[in-house]
Parts: C-alpha cells; sequence; structure tokens
C-alpha cells in the first residue's frame, strides 16, 4: 500500500470513528435520567384530573337522582289531596222545612185570613224518590210539615237542586216561578197569598 492510500483510509477510519463516538455520545444525551421523571409526572397529572372527573360524575349523577325522586313525592301530595273534595251535605227535607219556617214573615202568614194550604213536591234526589212537605195556613196559624197534603188548595213542584238555591237566598219566589224553577197547580188565588209570606 501506498502512503497516499494508508492515508485515506485513515481518515475514512477516524471519520468512521468519529461518526461512531459521536452517536454514542448523542444516545446517552437522548436518554437522560430527567426525561423520565417528566414523563411520569405528565402521566400522573394527567391521570389525576381525570380520576376526579370520574369521582366527580357519581356525585352528578346522584343529584339527577334526587331531582328525579322529587317529583315523584310531589305527585303522591297531590294524589293524597284529591279525596280531600268531599260531596256536598244532603239537605234531607225535615232540615227544609226547618229553615222554611225561619224565612217566613209571621206577621204577614198571621194576616192571611184564608184557610190555604200547599203540598210541595221536591224531585231529583240521588235515590230518585220524590219527598212532599205542606205549607198550610189555617186560623191564622203557620204549620210547615215534611209530610204529603193529599186536600192542599193547590200543589207546587221544584227540583231538590233549586229548593236548596231558594233556601240560601240565591233563588227568590217571583224568580223561580218567572224562570219556572217552581211549578204550580190549583188555587191560584191561595197560592199568591202562601206566595206573600216569603
Amino acid at each position: 500500500m501506498t502512503k497516499g492510500t494508508a492515508k485515506a483510509t485513515e481518515k475514512k477510519t477516524a471519520t468512521k470513528k468519529t461518526v461512531a463516538e459521536k452517536a454514542v455520545k448523542t444516545t446517552p444525551v437522548a436518554e437522560k435520567p430527567a426525561t423520565a421523571p417528566v414523563a411520569e409526572k405528565a402521566v400522573k397529572t394527567a391521570a389525576k384530573p381525570v380520576a376526579k372527573k370520574t369521582a366527580a360524575k357519581p356525585e352528578v349523577a346522584k343529584k339527577t337522582d334526587t331531582a328525579k325522586k322529587a317529583p315523584a313525592k310531589t305527585a303522591k301530595a297531590t294524589k293524597t289531596a284529591k279525596p280531600a273534595v268531599k260531596k256536598a251535605k244532603v239537605v234531607g227535607i225535615d232540615e227544609m222545612c226547618k229553615k222554611l219556617e225561619k224565612m217566613v214573615d209571621k206577621k204577614k202568614a198571621s194576616a192571611v185570613k184564608t184557610n190555604v194550604a200547599v203540598d210541595v213536591k221536591v224531585w231529583g234526589w240521588d235515590d230518585e224518590t220524590d219527598r212532599h212537605f205542606y205549607i198550610e195556613i189555617k186560623d191564622g196559624a203557620l204549620t210547615i210539615s215534611p209530610f204529603e197534603y193529599n186536600a192542599a188548595s193547590f200543589e207546587a213542584y221544584i227540583s231538590y237542586e233549586n229548593m236548596l238555591q231558594f233556601l240560601n237566598g240565591k233563588l227568590t219566589l217571583a224568580n223561580a216561578i218567572a224562570s219556572g224553577a217552581l211549578n204550580a197547580n190549583g188555587n191560584i188565588p191561595a197560592a199568591l197569598a202562601l206566595g206573600s209570606i216569603f
């Protein structure tokens, strides 16, 4: 080998060694121990928020479950409140007679000179049975009784609902006659005489 060839080979070898040495020197730099802890820290940091979010989700779910249960309780309370509505108390024929006695103007009743009586039939009860009461003025004395009066001067017919309205002051006798809520058959002058006492 010539000197020139030997020098060229040495340069190539030296160049190769330098490249190899550089590779060896570069490798440890790339694998610095500091890089691994940074990566571990990043993994730990990333893991913590995920864990917190996961832990937060059941709390939200609990709140949602509570919110869903609340309307169910309200619905139960509403169902309990509905039976509180009760039917109106049925006013019997005896009670109607007592209320009528309080409504009558007794001075006007004693001023009626003729003997008159009316049999009043009240219809429209829940059991579909008509009930009767009578009003009589005899020798200036007034009688209101929960019985049927067969020998009455005239007969009157009124529904249960209209009778209650009359007793509660929501329907006057004149309005009841004019509207047809109260119908009468028989002695009209006697009916007018009895009508004057209310």
